[in-house]
């Protein structure tokens, strides 16, 4: 009997950017803000309309969390899709101007 569905393994996987989870945020709260629809299936639909990807509900919750609250004063990285802090920062400054200049 083969499966019904696609395994999860299947499925192409896209990292999401701090762009994206700061417009889900502002998405979100312009809609809490104007009274309308705030729930997860309505974010996530939204989400996969503007970015042609699906996410899970449960991620859209994480997003929308405390844990990255910090998106909402802006995004320095918007094609960052992970912070962490930095070990070395004066390096790290240096390497990413270089970079961009490449």
């Amino acid at each position: 009997m083969e499966p019904k569905t696609k395994p999860k393994t299947d499925r192409k996987r896209h990292k999401i950017t701090d762009g994206q989870r700061a417009a889900l945020r502002q998405y979100y709260n312009l809609q809490k803000a104007s009274g309308g629809a705030t729930d997860l299936k309505t974010i996530v639909r939204w989400f996969e309309n503007t970015y042609q990807f699906r996410i899970d509900i449960s991620q859209a919750s994480r997003y929308l969390g405390p844990r990255f609250q910090h998106l909402n004063t802006g995004v320095l990285r918007p094609d960052s899709s992970k912070n962490r802090a930095s070990k070395w920062p004066l390096l790290e400054e240096a390497l990413f101007t270089w970079e961009q200049r490449a």
